[in-house]
């Protein structure tokens, strides 16, 4: 977690809170999309979406996809 938040745009984190209040506190699906630093890409445009899965050990467990969504090639 700490990885992947100190990472997102100070611009989006705002966002990216209100998406996570979503999937955590009324456990619905959220998707958004936000610029993120990746560590040898740099700043990307990534697409992320969870949802809050059955709690582990005391956990809070989010399932979900996190996706580089910037510079993709059409085929």
């Amino acid at each position: 977690y700490a990885f992947w938040r100190k990472r997102i745009h100070p611009n989006s984190l705002e966002y990216v809170k209100s998406s996570l209040d979503t999937m955590t506190k009324l456990r619905k699906v959220a998707q958004m999309e936000y610029k993120w630093e990746h560590p040898t890409l740099g700043e990307v445009v990534v697409r992320s979406s969870g949802r809050r899965a059955a709690d582990s050990d005391g956990m809070l467990v989010l399932e979900g996809y996190h996706r580089i969504f910037s510079n993709i090639e059409e085929v």
